[in-house]
């Protein structure tokens, strides 16, 4: 059962991160700024834009362009029998929130899950508390119930952005 709810969980996650993609496209044309032709076209950019390539923009002094790199509060590792969990906690510096993800590394097909579990918060405290309860959650259960609960919670969110996706494009 284990490896079924991980095949199905990484495939409903790639669904997932495509539909996210097409939302993130369209909303970015919609306001204002750069327009781009494509998701690969959007993801350059904001890859440039995560890596301070382009601080310099943000700045009215070359000499003291601001560091908006994301800054790890927190993060805990655990295996549970062929996976990895990756739990962790960080700034993001340019909205001052702190977001919470897990991801889950398949030790046997070397292949990662990233971004799970997402949580945004506006002070440490309520990040903290999401952190603590994801951890709580796969120390506490077993593989197949943890395996069950993403697949669960993935396809909920899934449906959400497909109702999202079809309201955007239809707007348009």
């Amino acid at each position: 059962m284990k490896l079924e709810n991980y095949k199905e969980l990484k495939a409903t996650v790639c669904e997932m991160n495509k539909t996210n993609d097409e939302i993130a496209l369209i909303e970015w044309n919609h306001d204002d700024g750069p327009k781009f032709k494509n998701v690969q076209e959007m993801k350059e950019f904001y890859d440039r834009l995560k890596n301070n390539e382009l601080d310099y923009l943000f700045s009215d002094d070359p000499n003291n362009v601001p560091d908006t790199k994301d800054l790890i509060i927190e993060s805990f590792e655990y295996t549970l029998e062929d996976l990895f969990f990756y739990i962790y906690t960080f700034q993001n510096t340019s909205t001052n929130k702190y977001v919470t993800y897990m991801s889950i590394k398949n030790l046997k097909e070397n292949e990662t899950l990233h971004n799970l579990c997402g949580n945004a918060a506006t002070d440490i405290e309520t990040a903290h508390t999401y952190f603590e309860s994801l951890k709580v959650s796969i120390t506490s259960n077993t593989i197949d119930d943890i395996l069950q609960n993403l697949l669960v919670s993935a396809k909920n969110t899934l449906k959400k952005l497909k109702e999202k996706l079809n309201k955007l494009t239809s707007e348009s």
